[in-house]
């Protein structure tokens, strides 16, 4: 499937991936469409549409915030338009090995020009094969699909580069 998920021939992974359904989150790949997935117990962490948020990490503190009818979190982080749309470009470049970054502006409502920033990486890794990088379409050439985390941080605004 991806490069840190295996799946046999005619599993329902495998299957995504030839059709195009393929979703990923933040705890890998999967075929589920929701939206939202809660973690539950001391140090899990949720996605909303809105963010993410982690509990407490303290059993103890955990058990009795739950006990008390209290929500056991800790910290959120929400999400920006900007960042629903990185994490959309990104999610369908990593499942099915490319992207069209117009279409992924024009569901979010984005400029078309709203991944400039990410030209001259993406322009460098064409240069040297990795990737087919034209009129905004992202399209990995290695055979080597390790090579798609490098394309996906070139996306990614908070990523060191």
């Amino acid at each position: 499937i991806g490069m840190d998920h295996f799946a046999k021939a005619g599993d329902a992974l495998s299957l995504a991936a030839q059709n195009g359904t393929l979703r990923r989150n933040f705890q890998g790949y999967t075929t589920d469409t929701c939206q939202t997935l809660l973690g539950i117990g001391p140090s899990a962490i949720s996605k909303t549409v809105q963010g993410y948020s982690q509990n407490v990490t303290d059993l103890k503190v955990w058990r009795s915030m739950v006990l008390d009818g209290d929500l056991p979190v800790i910290r959120g982080i929400g999400l920006s338009r900007k960042d629903r749309t990185v994490g959309a470009a990104i999610e369908r470049l990593m499942c099915d090995m490319e992207v069209n970054l117009a279409v992924i502006c024009d569901r979010f409502k984005m400029d078309c020009d709203f991944f400039a920033y990410a030209n001259s990486s993406l322009q460098a890794m064409s240069n040297k094969g990795m990737i087919d990088f034209d009129g905004g379409i992202i399209r990995l050439l290695s055979k080597d699909r390790n090579a798609i985390r490098s394309v996906a941080a070139c996306l990614d605004q908070y990523f060191p580069g």
